[in-house]
């Protein structure tokens, strides 16, 4: 029961439910990615441009979206102070968060090979999980790279020592 007892009070602490918030802002902007994509994809397609060169550009312009839906809303916290509204500081995080998605999306591409054809799962099921756990990653490594959001200054940051001492969890 204590474990359950300190999962409550860890739900309703305000930085907890600050990491819930802007992951779930992660996913909207993710899914509002998708759809960019889908739609500049068949855009140059029906204006005659080859698929892969097509899709090539399709991602390049998502990314694009996202990075600017991320710095407005997503990480607005780390983004709106005078030091971090500079051209050099947008370039900087920009240039990380295509680093980190181009991580992203070779260990989508990695993670379906292992579940399609070394687990042999369902290739349907297989890219579901290989999104999934690299939709984690890309937030995980975003937010501690990108836009820095776990480092003291944030909202969003408490040492474990200071989470655990705060929620009674250092009796589990």
């Amino acid at each position: 029961m204590k474990i359950m007892s300190g999962i409550s009070t860890l739900r309703e602490n305000p930085k907890f439910k600050n990491l819930f918030l802007t992951f779930g802002r992660f996913l909207g902007v993710g899914l509002s990615g998708i759809a960019v994509n889908l739609a500049v994809l068949w855009v140059f397609v029906s204006a005659a441009v080859v698929p892969f060169l097509a899709s090539l550009l399709a991602t390049e312009i998502s990314i694009i979206w996202n990075f600017f839906l991320h710095d407005y809303w997503t990480f607005k916290e780390k983004g709106r102070d005078a030091s971090r509204a500079s051209l050099s500081a947008i370039f900087s995080r920009f240039i990380r968060f295509q680093l980190v998605s181009s991580l992203g999306a070779g260990l989508s591409i990695g993670l379906f090979v292992l579940f399609n054809s070394g687990l042999h799962l369902f290739y349907v099921l297989a890219q579901i999980g290989a999104i999934g756990l690299t939709t984690i990653v890309n937030f995980t490594l975003n937010a501690w790279l990108t836009w820095e959001w776990f480092k003291g200054s944030s909202p969003g940051y408490m040492p474990i020592e200071q989470l655990a001492a705060e929620n009674n969890l250092d009796t589990l």
